[in-house]
């Protein structure tokens, strides 16, 4: 049977000339707490500086995503109204319902133009620190938004085109079942100028179709003149953004290019290294077996 030799352990005894008390185990806590928290090292003022200067950025960025990520559900619904529009017994609420998707679509775009506008002052305020990972990284940011944003109104923008066309057509098929043929040239002034009168239709057609065919091309008169209303007001918006995404393009192809010198002479560094780590525990191995 084994022996109990638990009893025969020696108790602990203290330390001569050391002051010992009882401490609670949430004082223990506390205290763990309180020492952790001075022992950690604090940032320095510029670091910290950059720091939120990044967070707020990144913030700024989010922000404009969500807004143009609005402007192509606008566009799509504009595209949905179009369609929708050139048909002959559309709904009259339609042409409302087209007007303030457009004013919505004009008055984000102005908002993302505007903010990105105020990134790329901040940006080029920080010229002292041009080349840094940090300035790269926000000059990549920067060309990447904005180059959404363009793709997007330029979609925008070719949407509106097309409706123009199809506005067009409809109204040449629609001058065509009246016995009404017209050159291109006459179907432009009638797109310019708008319907002139039934005098231009033949005398064989019946009056009310001579009518609701009148009403049909002043439909269509009035959404092209809106539509060469709205390319008008973002016109230069869109000049701004061509000029900014080009400029931007070569600075990114100017940041790439030195980026991908740096890893040219980065590659063979680790290749070396990586050798003499080989050589090493080579030598290692020889060491042990000697």
């Amino acid at each position: 049977m084994t022996k109990d030799r638990i009893k025969d352990l020696q108790k602990p005894h203290p330390w001569p000339r050391v002051a010992y008390k009882k401490i609670s185990r949430q004082h223990r806590s506390h205290e763990w707490q309180h020492t952790t928290s001075e022992c950690s090292i604090p940032l320095n003022p510029n670091e910290a500086d950059r720091e939120h200067a990044v967070t707020e950025f990144l913030a700024q960025i989010d922000l404009i995503r969500l807004l143009i990520h609005k402007i192509r559900e606008l566009t799509e619904d504009v595209k949905r109204i179009h369609q929708e529009m050139i048909e002959p017994l559309s709904d009259p609420q339609l042409g409302q319902q087209l007007d303030d998707k457009t004013a919505d679509i004009k008055n984000l775009a102005r908002n993302i133009s505007q903010k990105l506008q105020r990134l790329e002052q901040a940006h080029k305020n920080q010229h002292v620190n041009q080349g840094n990972a940090q300035w790269r990284m926000t000059e990549s940011h920067i060309f990447n938004i904005t180059k959404e944003f363009y793709d997007i109104m330029n979609k925008y923008n070719e949407e509106y085109c097309e409706h123009r066309d199809r506005c067009k057509n409809s109204i040449l098929r629609q001058l065509e079942m009246t016995g009404s043929r017209k050159t291109d040239d006459e179907l432009e002034e009638i797109i310019e100028k708008g319907f002139q009168g039934a005098h231009t239709f033949s005398i064989m057609v019946d009056t009310e179709q001579i009518r609701q065919t009148a009403i049909f091309i002043e439909e269509r008169h009035r959404d092209i003149q809106k539509l060469e209303h709205s390319i008008e007001e973002l016109h230069d918006m869109f000049a701004d953004l061509a000029l900014l995404v080009t400029t931007q393009r070569e600075m990114i192809d100017n940041i790439h290019q030195n980026v991908s010198k740096a890893a040219e002479y980065v590659i063979p560094a680790v290749q070396a290294v990586e050798e003499a780590v080989k050589i090493k525990t080579k030598s290692r191995k020889v060491n042990i077996s000697i």
